[in-house]
């Protein structure tokens, strides 16, 4: 009997495992050319053991097939039963990516796509893109499919990827905090994350974010200034943004700061009264004694305020007569008084 070329056995029964599909022996099924892939013995009639595969089942399945004997196709070594977590490929021979979520990085045999999603940080189907650095939440996790940020933002950072900063006069969680009234600059503008103010504090103001007054003995710009040490009260208080004192100032001092001396004017006041009182008195005397024209014979003094006028007159006179001699007076060698100077304190005894 003559069997088709890929048959064997009385009626043709059995099919050849000849490698290629070649004829095999009519009789014994024997081929001539080696068995196909996946078969062995004479008439390769005999499938592969488990775990083994190929051309005289000399080759071993891969060690990462799933399932318990790590089966494979006897014929080209696929395994049958998927692959050992983390490993890929129709062989399991490829690694799945490490940033693969799940206990065990586990992904599709076929493409390797990450059947588990991603771990925290990562995104794409490979989980092979990082989500952005600013996504909320304590991984910075994001959508394994888009990367939009899933727990939201970092403080000082909106939008779906959390690339944007808070606008002008915001910062903080959401960008929900305004920027404190104390920062410096006509925008009060301040760090979109912690609110420090971007220019300073405004005068009376300290802290990251200006929110606390100057301690107490100090003010203005930066607080540096302290207040006068004549405000009044033990600890001289005065106010944080223009420095006036608290409690008003110590005695002899005015204005608001305390640094200017008060005039004592009731002691100037005084003095000028007793000044004029005193001039009175003397120009009392001399009119009074003018007035009474007291004649030379009949006292022998002159008037205190004819004194000084007579005196004047005699030295005029004896300058001329001494002048006209042609001598100086011997008394202003020897030390002795004039005859003016002696009148003069003839008249005020």
């Amino acid at each position: 009997i003559a069997c088709p070329s890929n048959r064997f056995g009385l009626s043709c029964e059995r099919e050849c495992n000849c490698v290629n599909q070649t004829s095999c022996f009519v009789h014994s099924g024997g081929c001539p050319s080696g068995c196909a892939p996946g078969y062995t013995g004479l008439n390769c009639s005999k499938e592969c053991e488990t775990g083994r595969y190929g051309i005289g089942c000399t080759h071993n399945c891969s060690v990462t097939c799933g399932g318990d004997n790590n089966k494979c196709d006897q014929t080209d070594g696929t395994c049958t039963q998927g692959c050992d977590p983390g490993y890929t490929g129709r062989l399991c021979e490829d690694t799945c990516s490490p940033t693969c979520g799940g206990e065990d990085n586990s992904c599709n045999q076929t493409d390797g796509t990450c059947t588990q999603g991603c771990d925290p940080g990562y995104t794409g189907r490979f989980c092979e893109d990082t989500c952005s650095t600013t996504c909320g939440g304590k991984d910075n996790s994001c959508n394994q499919t888009d990367g939009t940020c899933t727990q939201g933002c970092d403080p000082g950072y909106t939008g779906k990827f959390c690339q944007s900063t808070c606008p002008k006069g915001k910062y903080g969680v959401r960008c929900s905090q305004n920027c404190t009234i104390n920062c410096a600059g006509p925008n009060k503008l301040c760090h979109h994350v912690d609110g420090n103010c971007s220019s300073g504090c405004e005068p009376g103001f300290r802290g990251h974010n200006c929110s606390h007054r100057c301690l107490n003995g100090t003010y203005g710009d930066g607080c540096e200034i302290t207040c006068s040490d004549h405000c009044a009260g033990d600890q001289n208080s005065c106010h944080h943004v223009s420095g006036a004192c608290d409690q008003g100032c110590d005695p002899g001092y005015q204005e608001a700061l305390c640094t200017q001396a008060t005039v004592q004017l009731g002691k100037i006041l005084g003095a000028v009264v007793i000044a004029l009182i005193i001039c009175a008195i003397i120009v009392g005397v001399c009119l009074r004694r003018r007035k009474a024209q007291v004649k030379p014979e009949e006292k022998d003094g002159i008037s205190l305020c004819e004194a000084a006028a007579s005196v004047g007159d005699q030295d005029r006179y004896e300058l001329n007569r001494t002048s006209e001699a042609g001598d100086v007076p011997t008394d202003s060698h020897n030390g002795q008084a004039s005859t003016s100077e002696q009148k003069l304190g003839k008249s005020l005894l």
